[in-house]
This record gives C-alpha cells, structure tokens and sequence, in this order.
C-alpha cells in the first residue's frame, strides 16, 4: 500500500500542469494581435505509474502529470512557402510602382502628353505648308518644336531624377537587410544557447527569427537552412547572409551609366569583396532592374527618348537643310546644336575605351583638344575614343588628321628598329607596316614618341621607355574605317529618309494641266574624305521624258552643294547634298505639278511624309509610329506588372490564411482552453482539499476514542 501522503504530490502535478496550460493560454490571448506571433500549445503527459504490489501480486498507479513542452504550431513547408511567393510579390509590386510613374511622366492619359505635342507639331507643318510666308504660322512651328524638345528633355530629366530615387531606395532597402541579418544572427546563437542539448523550445525567439526572415523576403529571395543547433543559414543573391558564424554585410557602389555619365547605377557586394551580388527576386531585384535594364527599365525608356532626339537632330534637321527660307538661306538646322567641350583640363575628358552618345535633342558633340583624341563610327550613334594600347608592352596610339575613307580597317604592326646602349635600353626608332609586314617604313623615336603616317592620319605612338626594349618587339593596332581629327564638329551620318533630294521651285510653270516627270542622275561623285558622306556629287544630268533624252545643263554651286535648271519655264533648285546614297548612275525622281509653283514644298515633306516615314534613324518605325510602340510597350510591361502582382497577392493571401489556419490565435479557441484549464485547475483543487481532510482527520481524528 502507498503513502497517502503520495496522492497530494499526484494533485499537486496537476494543478501545476493545470496553471502552465493557464499560462499558455494567457499568452496566447495576449499576444493575438502581435505579428508574427505563433500560437503555442502545452503538452502534458502522465507520469511514471508507482507500482504497487499486494497479496502476491502487483499493480500500477498513476503518479500525476508533467509538462513535457510548450511549443508553436508552425508548419515550416508553409513558412517556404510564404518567404517565396512573398519574394515575388514584393518584385511585381515594386515594379508596378515604378512602371506607373514613367507613365506619368510621358503623361498620354491628359491631353498635355507627348503623343499630343507630337501632333501639334506635325500639324504646324501642315499649316506652314499651305501657309509658307506668314510670320505668325513660321512662328507657331517654332514653339512646337520648341515644346517637343523641351518635352523630351524633361522626360529624361524625370527619368534619370527617378533613378536618383530608385538609388535611394536600394540604399535604404541594404540598410534594412543589413539590420535584419545582424539580428537574425543574434537570435541564432540565442536560440542555440537556449536549446542546447534539444531540452527547451525557444518558441518566442523563433518566432522572431522567422518575422524577420518574413521581412527579408520582401526584400531578396532567401533560401533558408535550418541546422542541427536550430540556427539558420539563409542564402540569398549568391552568397550566404547569415550563418551560425555571423553575418554578411552587403554595400552599394556607384558607377556612372556608360550612356549617361549623369545617370548612376548601384550594384550591391559583399563589404570587403569585389563580388556583384545577383538577387533572383524581391523588391532589391525590381529596383536593380528598374535602374538598369534596357527591355523594361528607365534605361529602356531614356534611351527610347535618345532614339527620338537621334531622329529629330538627323533625319529632320538632314531634311530642313535641304529647304530654303524666306531669306533664300539654305542648309539650316530646325533643332540646334549645342557645344560639349572635352578639353584637356576637363573633368569629364575621355579615357581609353570610353564610349559616349549624343542623346539629347540640341546637342552635339565638339572636341576641342584633350589627352584623348575621339572619332565618329561609321555605324551607329557611338563615339569611341581612337586610344590602343600594343599586345605585348605598353604603347599608346594617339591619331590626328582626316583618315581616308576605305572599304576595310587598317591593322597596322609596330617593330623596334633600334634601341640604345642605356640599361634598360631605350627604343631609338621603329619601323611599320600596313600590308602584314611585306613593306616597312622607319620612323625616329624622339623621346617616348614615335610618329607614324598611315592613311592621311598623323599617328603618335608612345611608347615606355625603362622596359625591357628588344629589337624586334612588335607592338599592333588597328585604325578603324572613321574619321579621327582633335579639333573637329561630329555630325552623325545622315540617312534616307524617303526623299533623296529636295527642290526648290521658282516661276511660273507653261506646260499647262500636263505635269512633268523629271529624272536627276549624279554623273560625278568626288571621294569622300575625311567627314562622314559617302561622297559629293559634283555633276548631274536630268531628262523630263522618263530618259530618252538626258540634258547636261544644271549649274553646280559649289559653296551650296546645289544644281539648278529649268524645267518649263519654272527655275528648280536641287539640294542632292543629303543623298545617302551618292553614287554615279543613282537616280532620283519628283513631279513639277501644273499651275503655279510656290514655297512650301519642304513644309510638305516634313509636315506628311517625314512624319509617316520608316526609313530614318529609328529603324522600320516612323516617328510616330516609334513613339506609339514605345508607349505601346510601356502599357503592357505595366499591365504586365499589375496582372502578376494581383495575382500573386491572392495566392500569398491564400497561404496567409493556410499560415494562419495553423499558427495564429483564434480567442473562441482560446476561451475553450481556459475553461478547460481553469475546471482542471479547479477539479485538483477540490481534489487537494478533500485529501488535506482525510488526512486531517486520519492525523488529528485517529486515537481520540474515548477521550
């Protein structure tokens, strides 16, 4: 028989399970509105039975209850689950935000948005067409051009202003995920120090591990490792964040935009590593690509608006040139020119391989001098810097002078003739070959300078003299097929742009209802030399009978680049200049239309075909047309965004709710604990009452009879 003083332990146990179950319960209670909280439950079990035997057998009695834990209901394939979809989620949202405020910026939902000044400026031309000499229609023109430049810069002004802000979010966001980390690590050895040897739950504690990492994954997709010792390994970008070891800390760099010097892109490493870090989602992703990407980010869009400044300061100042003024004045740019100086002193000076781009509607570029000399492409809208340095050792190419247009790029091979008798030597002169060394021409080394003449350019090559100097040392380069000078305008080539040739008519015309087809053919075309045309046409011939019969009559103004004749009694003026291609045998076509023939015929072109034509600078579009497709485009990319982030705000709110199914407190619930726990408590209660009695009255009431 047991002692019955065993059965007060027993209740004791249980008012003890009874109280933690309370405990619990007015925890969770007080924690049911707390995020990131998970609702914890108490698992009781029974005792070890006391074994007790009697009358030669034996049997088992209950010894109360323990508490074995208190744990959170979590379900860690859910948690994944979140911090993925989360990721996603943040990347569409942020994208949507930014998407929208570009298009904000082009404005095509009021009727002050670019696609409006667009019309309103081809519909300026349209009137100056039938209007040619009134000053207040002249005017009009030129405040439409006017808005439509201004609107371009300041839609790239808004642009780069919102990369500045996307800049400042990426820097805010690092910081956050730096602070994040740190305390994640932080918890991690409290957690290990707390569950040591797997006897406790540090359920508070994980609970704000895992906020964290639910804010983390807004910001970059994490990856996330739990280990033996319950601390977590989270990877993200590439590198790991946090470990049981510590914690990354990841810092921003700045690089100018090799298009836009004044437009600067973050990249995030690793302090103390050259490593780029590449997020594959979160909010950090959307921003880095929104800064950058040239398919849907502000880089697209910048340079979207840098196609239509290239348009308008080549194809449509190429055709304005070609027309005349009320002064009779010709060859006159519609947009202007402004004027970059990258002198020697400049801050800004090139460096070798730089590259740099007009971008912007009345500007274009001026070298005046430097330590880098630069040269124009003869494909594209690039400028690159004319600076190579030799296989082998270091040599310096610098070029000067009018290269003479070829076919093909000239590679040029460098050898030591001679060097002197100093240690190390020193080059005393060089020889050079443009043919793969069958010829070669010597040259003196004054100096560290060696100066070489290939092709019209007057190349100076540097080379480092205190170097090993052998006789023999080659050293290569190439000059590529381009124009290099150190003191020059660039003006980009100029491409078709539907009309080869614009004229100009004067007179009355005599041949009645009929019009007159007239055929004009270059007969002679000089080399080009040195600037981007592909030649200058210095004689035609023209037929007005479809050429049966060919006259070679045009005078030929050499200062204009124009040739004038007369077709039934009307004087025509022909700018053939801006031909793209300007090549013997070419022809090129127009109609003299009956009647009388007045100004206006260049308004014509720019105000109808130049506005519809496909053949420019921006490739199959018109101006128009690029314009629509780019808005188009920045429609869908939107639409795009916005579809995917409601569609994955519905699948994160549903793992919300399956999150919450599980670990979020619900007060019914609790409420039905705490009767539960509270009729328990009260049950050992009366239970340790009624044995305090029995024993009472077996200590205090036995062996009293008879007194």
């Amino acid at each position: 028989m047991r002692s019955t003083f065993s059965g007060l332990n027993t209740v004791v146990l249980g008012l003890y399970g009874q109280q933690t179950g309370l405990d619990t319960v007015g925890h969770n209670i007080s924690n049911a509105s707390t995020e990131g909280y998970s609702r914890q439950n108490v698992n009781l079990s029974a005792t070890a039975p006391q074994t007790i035997y009697a009358n030669g057998g034996s049997f088992q009695i209950g010894t109360g209850v323990e508490v074995q834990s208190v744990v959170r209901a979590r379900n860690s394939y859910i948690d994944k689950q979140m911090w993925q979809e989360t990721s996603t989620l943040s990347n569409a949202q942020s994208t949507e935000t930014y998407l929208s405020k570009i298009e904000s910026i082009f404005g095509e939902v009021s009727d002050t948005g670019m696609q409006s000044i667009l019309n309103s400026f081809w519909d300026s031309w349209q009137t100056l067409s039938t209007n040619a000499s009134d000053d207040g229609t002249r005017t009009t023109v030129r405040e439409r051009g006017v808005q439509l430049a201004n609107a371009i810069q300041l839609a790239t002004k808004q642009l780069k202003a919102m990369g500045t802000d996307i800049n400042s979010a990426i820097d805010l966001n690092v910081k956050k995920i730096n602070q994040i980390t740190s305390e994640i690590y932080t918890l991690n050895k409290q957690i290990a120090t707390v569950e040591v040897g797997g006897i406790d739950h540090a359920n508070d504690l994980r609970d704000r591990r895992d906020y964290l990492v639910d804010q983390l994954s807004k910001q970059v997709d994490v990856r996330i490792y739990e280990n033996a010792n319950g601390t977590y390994t989270i990877q993200s970008g590439g590198t790991t964040l946090v470990d049981s070891t510590g914690s990354a800390v990841l810092t921003t760099e700045e690089t100018p935009d090799k298009d836009y010097p004044d437009y600067i892109i973050k990249t995030i490493k690793v302090k103390g590593s050259d490593q780029q870090l590449n997020f594959t989602d979160g909010e950090i992703k959307s921003l880095l690509d929104m800064q950058k990407s040239e398919q849907s980010g502000v880089k697209m869009y910048l340079n979207s608006l840098s196609s239509m400044s290239q348009f308008l300061l080549q194809d449509f100042n190429a055709v304005h040139r070609s027309g005349y003024g009320t002064d009779n004045s010709t060859g006159n740019n519609f947009f202007g020119e402004a004027t970059i100086d990258y002198s020697s002193n400049a801050t800004d000076k090139f460096t070798a391989n730089d590259w740099l781009k007009a971008l912007a509607v009345n500007s274009e570029l001026f070298v005046a001098g430097g330590t880098a000399k630069i040269a124009a492409k003869s494909s594209g809208s690039s400028i690159g810097v004319v600076q190579s340095n030799a296989a082998g050792s270091k040599a310096t190419v610098f070029a000067t002078g009018s290269y003479t247009l070829g076919t093909t790029d000239t590679s040029v091979v460098v050898k030591v003739d001679s060097i002197d008798s100093s240690t190390p030597p020193n080059i005393t002169s060089v020889k050079y070959s443009t043919d793969g060394g069958t010829n070669w021409t010597s040259s003196t080394v004054t100096g560290n300078h060696g100066q070489l003449s290939i092709n019209g350019l007057t190349v100076d090559m540097y080379l480092e003299n205190g170097s090993a100097n052998q006789v023999d040392d080659t050293y290569s380069f190439t000059l590529n097929n381009h124009s290099a000078d150190s003191n020059f305008t660039i003006q980009k080539s100029l491409a078709s742009i539907g009309e080869a040739s614009i004229v100009k008519a004067e007179g009355t015309y005599t041949n009645g209802d009929v019009a007159t087809s007239v055929l004009v053919q270059p007969t002679t075309v000089a080399d080009g030399t040195g600037t981007l045309a592909k030649g200058t046409v210095t004689a035609v011939k023209y037929s007005t009978d479809n050429g049966t019969t060919w006259l070679t009559d045009a005078t030929y103004n050499s200062s204009t680049k124009t040739f004038a004749f007369t077709v039934n009694g009307v004087k025509l003026t022909m700018n053939i200049a801006t031909a793209t291609a300007n090549a013997a045998g070419t022809q090129y076509s127009f109609t003299v239309s009956k009647g009388n023939v007045a100004s206006g015929d260049n308004a014509v072109l720019i105000g109808k075909r130049l506005k519809t034509d496909t053949s420019g600078t921006l490739g199959n579009s018109s101006l128009d047309g690029y314009y629509s497709s780019l808005i188009g485009t920045l429609g869908s990319h939107s639409q795009n965004a916005q579809n995917t982030a409601d569609n994955q705000q519905t699948l994160v709110d549903q793992i919300v709710n399956w999150r919450e199914s599980i670990s979020g407190v619900n007060l019914d619930e609790e409420m039905t604990y705490m009767i539960k726990f509270q009729k328990g408590y009260n049950a050992a209660a009366r239970v340790l009452t009624t044995m305090d009695e029995m024993l009472d009255k077996l200590i205090n009431g036995t062996g009293v009879v008879g007194r």
